[in-house]
């Protein structure tokens, strides 16, 4: 079978990606890359018979999944059938590409500017804070704006983003702060949540602040 699209160069570039099928199949896996290809993504007959989805075509919905993905790639087992939903939440650059867009002096330290390290939150350490509320606080509600269509997807995006990333997670807490967008100079969208209110019913931390001027002080000579 020919494949709908041509490798570029004279190597075959891979990346990483992380594939979800649906809200609850994930995986690590690697792509080859194809110039002016007519598809999104093709899986080959091995990851057909690794995952065995078994399908209803009308409507596209994933019905089962294999034993190694009960295992392996579902987060949490589904209480329904979701539609089907293939995409990559998670994108891994070529290292070439990337060094190349660092300057020289920094590439020692490649890592800092790694966007797939950057998805990831930092470990648990014995100095992680605790966020304290005010005796009796009062926790806010929250009120809802109206969001258009493409706020609505772009919400839908960003929250499934998060929940992969773990920059958020499922919560039952009793406080509630606001959802909504602010337009980008390119006409993007910049997510942001009001944690104002909640903010205001934090116990402040009474440990003192290093002085600046006196750090910087100590830094004059550095080399």
């Amino acid at each position: 079978m020919a494949l709908p699209g041509t490798f570029s160069g004279e190597a075959a570039e891979c990346r990483g990606f992380l594939l979800q099928v649906g809200l609850f199949h994930h995986e690590d896996i690697r792509f080859m890359v194809l110039d002016d290809s007519t598809v999104s993504v093709i899986l080959g007959r091995p990851w057909l018979q690794q995952h065995a989805p078994r399908c209803s075509w009308d409507p596209c919905d994933v019905l089962e999944w294999s034993a190694h993905c009960r295992e392996n790639c579902l987060s949490q087992l589904p209480t329904r059938v979701h539609k089907v939903m293939v995409g990559a939440t998670r994108v891994e650059e070529a290292t070439t590409k990337t060094q190349a867009a660092i300057p020289v002096e920094y590439q020692a330290f490649e890592d800092v500017f790694c966007a797939k390290a950057a998805t990831r939150l930092p470990p648990h350490r014995p100095g992680d804070c605790c966020i304290d509320l005010l005796p009796g606080a009062k926790l806010p509600k929250g009120r809802v704006y109206p969001l258009s269509a493409p706020e609505h997807r772009a919400m839908e995006e960003y929250v499934q983003q998060a929940l992969q990333q773990g920059f958020i997670t499922q919560s039952t807490s009793p406080a509630a702060s606001s959802f909504f967008f602010v337009g980008k100079k390119d006409g993007g969208l910049h997510p942001c949540i009001d944690y104002r209110q909640l903010n205001a019913q934090i116990a402040p931390l009474p440990y003192p602040l290093p002085l600046v001027p006196s750090a910087l002080e100590d830094l004059r000579e550095a080399r």
